[in-house]
C-alpha cells in the first residue's frame, strides 16, 4: 500500500524523486528489533525474474522465475540486499530453485527500463552482478515497478553514503539510476540506441549521394600528433590553420549519431562547459583520422549530483552524448589542444580545442566530474586546493628540471618487444578459475591457485624458457580439517612457506609448509579482526628467514609477529576510527609502506604502527593493485582503467613521502592510460587491468613496468615516461584472456601469465643498449 508522504514518482516526465516527505517513511524503513531477518517490506509481485544474455539477438533474456515475490532485507548496517522467492511450486525439479539473493551496492548500475512488446508496456529494473552478469526484474504493472525502484533507490543511496536516505536530495537520489525506453529487448540494442528521424536506411542513402573524399591526419606517434589540425601560436600558423579547415570542410564524411543509452537527456541538464571543436572519427582499419566537422557545439552537462555527460552537437543535432567516467578511456592532450575518447563499438572519437584557455578549462573540469561521478561526493568540499591543484596535474610529464634525481638517463634505455622470433613456454592446466599467481623470490618456484587447489611449477632444468608442473595440492584444509578457498598467495620463510587467506574465513592467516604440502600454522591480530590482505615486511624479505610480515583490512595496519604465541601475533598496530578503505599495500626494501584504498588515495608510511607520512589524493576510483620500487622513489598504482604513477622524492632535506610530508613539493603524479586509436585498432571496448608491476630484481634497477588486461599484455618503458612519452607502450595480444601477471624468477625478461586453460612464460625480449 502506499505510504502517507511517500516521495512522488513520475517516471514520464523523467523526474523520480520530490523531496516532499514525512518523518514517518523513516521509521518505516527501519526493519522490526524483533525480526530476526531484518526485513524491511515484503510485496508479492505479479513479475519475472530473467537473465540478459549478452550478444543474444533473438529472445536474449533467460527466465529465472517465471512467477516471483520480492523483499529488500538488511543484513547489516548500510548493507542491504535484494531477496527474490521463487513463488511456483516445487514440482520435484532438479534445478529447482526457492530463491535468488543479490547485493545492493555501488557498482550495480540500476537502471529503469521501459519496452514496448506488441502494444504491452513493461517496466523493467536491470542491474548488474558479478562476472558483468545483467539481471531484469520485470512487471507488468508501474506503480510496483516504480515503487519497488523508490525504494531500491533509498537503501542504494545509504549503502553508499552510510548515511539515512532522508538526507539525500533530490539530484542524489535520481543520480542513482538511468532511464531507457526501448522499443523492445528482441529487437534492440541495449548499447547503441539511434534518435527516431534517423534509420539506418536514411543514413545509408545519404552516404550513396556524397561524393566523399577522406583526409589523412597524420599518425599520433609523430612528433606533432595531429601536424596541420592543430592550432599554431603564431597569429601567421593561425591563418595557416584557418585555412586549412576551410579546406577540410570540401572533404568530410557525414557520421551516424551515437549515444550510450544512458545518456538521454533527462535530469538538471545544467550546462557546465561549453565551447565549440572540431571533430575527428578515426578509422583504425585504414590507421587514419578523418573530419566530421569543423563547427561542433561541445557541451559538458550535470544530470544530478555527481552525474556528467559530454554532448556534441552538429547545427543543433545531437552527433555524439557519452557519460563522463572512466570507462569512455578519455585521454586529454594539452599540447594539442584536443582529447581523445571511446564509444560504444570501439569508436574512438577526437575533439580538438580553438585555444589553449579552452583545453586547460575543460581539463580542470574533467579532473573534478571523474572524481564526483566515481567519489560520490563534493570535489570543492572534500579535496583540499593544494591537492586539487596536483590532481590536475595528471596528464602532465614530469618537470624533470626540479627533480634531477629523477633524470631519465640514468635509467637503461629499453627494447621491449614480447615474444619475437621465439615460441613463448605453455603449460596446460586442466582446472579452471585459476586466480592467484605467486611467484618464488628465493627458490624457482611459481604456486598457482585454481579452486580449492595449488599447483606449483618450476622451469626445466634443461631449458629455462620452459615450464614443468612438480606437484599439486589437490584441497587445502586448515588445522581443523576444513577445507579452504585460498587467496591473496604470499611467500615466506626462504620461500618454505606459503602463505594465504581463506575466502571464507577472513580472521586468520594460514602457514603452509611447502615441504609438507599442508596448512602447520594460522596467525591471526584477534578472534574479532578481519584480515583482507598480506605483505612482505619488506621487499625480498622472502628471501631472507624473517618471520614477521604485515596485514591489513579496510581500516587498520597490523605488523604479524608468528612467534608470539598468544591468541593474537599482532606487534605492532595501527587502526582507524573512521574508515580509509585499505585495499592493497606493498613494501620497500628498507621496509617502507605504500597503502592503496578503495578511495583511490595513497598514504606513505616510514612502518606500521606510525600515522602516514603523506597521503596522495587519487580520483575516487578503487585501487585495485599497488607497487614500489625498491628504493621506494617510485609508487605505481592500478585502478580498472588506468594506472597512476608517483614520484615520491620532493620532501625537506631530500627525503622521500615515506619518511617526511611532501605537502606542497608533491612531484606531479603521472597517467598512464591506452590510446583510445589502439583501443579501437585492437578491438579493445573495456579496460581491466590487473595488477601492474615493476620488473624489481635484487641486482638491478628497475626499468620496465608490465600490466595486462583481456588477452593482452602491456609493458611501459620507465626511461619513456619520465621523458613524456606516456603513450610509447608495448601491447601484446595473447591467445586467452589474461587472469594474473608476474615477473619471473629473478629476471625482468620474463612473464608469468596465468589464463584460464594455460600457464605460458612470455618473453619479452628486452635488449639493453
Amino acid at each position: 500500500k502506499p505510504i502517507v508522504g511517500e516521495k512522488e514518482i513520475i517516471v514520464k516526465n523523467r523526474k523520480l524523486f520530490n523531496m516532499n516527505f514525512l518523518k514517518n517513511v523513516v521509521s518505516y524503513m527501519r526493519p522490526s528489533q524483533d525480526d530476526g531477518r531484518k526485513e524491511i517490506y515484503d510485496l508479492k509481485l505479479e513479475g519475472r525474474l530473467y537473465e540478459l544474455i549478452p550478444g543474444r539477438q533473438v529472445n536474449p533474456k533467460k527466465c529465472i522465475f517465471m512467477e516471483c515475490q520480492i523483499s529488500l532485507d538488511q543484513e547489516e548496517e548500510w548493507d542491504y540486499v535484494i531477496r527474490i522467492k521463487n513463488l511456483a511450486e516445487d514440482d520435484g525439479d532438479a534445478d529447482y530453485v526457492d530463491e535468488q539473493v543479490f547485493a545492493v551496492e555501488r557498482d550495480m548500475n540500476l537502471t529503469y527500463l521501459v519496452t514496448h512488446d506488441d502494444g504491452d508496456v513493461i517496466y523493467n529494473l536491470k542491474w548488474e552482478i558479478e562476472n558483468s552478469r545483467q539481471i531484469i526484474l520485470e512487471f507488468f504493472n508501474e506503480k510496483e515497478a516504480t515503487d519497488v525502484l523508490q525504494k531500491l533507490c533509498y537503501l542504494l543511496y545509504e549503502t553508499i553514503n552510510h548515511q539515512p536516505f532522508e538526507q539525500a536530495s533530490e539530484e542524489d537520489l535520481n543520480g542513482l539510476f538511468r532511464f531507457l525506453d526501448l522499443p523492445s529487448l528482441n529487437s534492440a540494442s541495449l548499447k547503441v540506441r539511434q534518435p527516431e528521424d534517423s534509420s539506418e536506411d536514411e543514413f545509408e542513402e545519404a552516404q550513396e549521394e556524397r561524393d566523399v573524399t577522406r583526409v589523412q591526419v597524420p599518425d599520433r606517434h609523430q612528433e606533432d600528433v595531429y601536424g596541420e589540425v592543430s592550432a599554431k601560436e603564431t597569429e601567421e600558423e593561425n591563418k595557416e590553420y584557418d585555412n586549412l579547415v576551410k579546406e577540410l570542410e570540401k572533404h568530410t564524411i557525414s557520421v551516424r549519431p551515437q549515444f550510450d543509452v544512458h545518456t538521454f537527456d533527462f535530469g538538471l541538464n545544467q550546462v557546465v562547459y561549453t565551447t565549440e571543436v572540431t571533430l575527428l572519427k578515426y578509422e583504425p582499419r585504414e590507421e587514419k583520422s578523418y573530419l566530421i566537422d569543423d563547427a561542433v557545439a561541445f557541451h559538458v552537462k550535470k544530470r544530478a549530483e555527481y552525474s556528467y555527460f559530454m554532448q556534441l552537437l552538429i547545427d543543433e543535432d545531437t552527433v555524439l552524448m557519452n557519460d563522463l567516467t572512466n570507462e569512455v578511456n578519455l585521454h586529454v592532450d594539452g599540447d594539442q589542444r584536443a582529447i581523445m575518447w571511446m564509444t560504444t563499438g570501439c569508436n574512438a572519437w577526437t575533439a580538438i580545442f580553438p585555444s589553449d584557455s579552452d583545453i586547460k578549462e575543460f581539463q580542470n573540469l574533467y579532473i573534478q566530474c571523474i572524481y564526483e561521478v566515481e567519489a560520490r561526493e563534493s570535489y570543492a568540499k572534500n579535496v583540499k586546493e593544494e591537492d586539487q591543484e596536483w590532481l590536475q596535474l595528471l596528464n602532465t610529464p614530469l618537470d624533470i628540471t626540479m627533480h634531477a634525481e629523477y633524470n631519465p638517463e640514468m635509467i637503461a634505455e629499453v627494447d621491449m618487444n614480447f615474444g619475437s622470433g621465439e615460441q613463448d613456454s605453455i603449460y596446460h592446466v586442466a582446472e579452471d578459475n585459476k586466480s592467484e599467481l605467486e611467484a618464488g623470490k628465493r627458490r624457482d618456484r611459481s604456486y598457482i591457485v585454481s579452486g580449492q587447489s595449488i599447483n606449483y611449477f618450476q622451469t626445466s632444468e634443461d631449458n629455462q624458457d620452459e615450464l614443468t608442473h612438480l606437484d599439486r595440492i589437490s584441497i587445502v584444509k586448515d588445522l581443523n580439517g576444513n577445507e579452504l578457498n585460498p587467496n591473496k598467495l604470499q611467500l615466506h620463510s626462504s620461500d618454505n612457506r606459503l602463505l594465504m587467506l581463506d575466502e571464507f574465513n577472513r580472521n586468520k592467516v594460514f602457514a603452509m609448509d611447502l615441504n609438507r604440502g599442508s596448512i602447520v600454522e594460522e596467525y591471526q591480530v584477534d578472534e574479532s579482526t578481519e584480515i583482507h590482505g598480506i605483505t612482505p615486511e619488506s621487499k625480498f624479505a622472502q628471501i631472507g628467514g624473517g618471520d614477521n610480515f604485515i596485514a591489513q583490512n579496510n581500516r587498520g595496519l597490523f605488523l604479524l609477529d608468528p612467534r608470539i604465541g598468544s591468541k593474537s601475533q599482532a606487534a605492532l598496530r595501527k587502526d582507524y576510527k573512521t574508515n580509509p578503505k585499505f585495499s592493497c599495500m606493498a613494501t620497500t626494501r628498507i621496509g617502507e609502506l605504500a597503502v592503496g584504498s578503495d578511495k583511490g588515495e595513497v598514504r606513505l608510511y616510514q612502518g606500521v604502527g606510525k600515522n602516514a607520512k603523506t597521503l596522495l589524493p587519487g580520483l575516487g576510483d578503487p585501487i585495485l593493485g599497488i607497487d614500489t620500487t625498491v628504493d621506494g622513489k617510485w609508487v605505481l598504482s592500478t585502478c580498472k582503467t588506468y594506472l597512476t604513477l608517483i614520484p615520491t622524492a620532493g620532501a625537506k632535506g631530500g627525503k622521500l613521502g615515506f619518511q617526511a610530508s611532501l605537502g606542497k613539493n608533491k612531484p606531479n603524479p603521472i597517467k598512464l592510460q591506452l590510446h583510445p586509436y589502439d583501443m579501437a585498432s585492437h578491438g579493445i571496448d573495456d579496460i581491466d587491468f590487473k595488477k601492474a608491476r615493476f620488473n624489481s630484481t635484487l641486482d638491478n634497477e628497475e626499468t620496465t613496468l608490465v600490466t595486462s588486461t583481456g588477452r593482452y599484455i602491456v609493458m611501459w618503458s620507465l626511461r619513456d615516461i619520465i621523458k613524456g612519452k606516456l603513450m610509447s607502450y608495448k601491447i601484446t595480444k595473447e591467445d586467452e584472456r589474461i587472469l594474473s601477471n608476474e615477473f619471473g624468477f629473478h629476471t625482468d625478461e620474463k612473464v608469468l601469465l596465468t589464463m584460464p586453460r594455460d600457464i605460458k612464460i612470455a618473453k619479452a625480449n628486452k635488449s639493453t643498449f
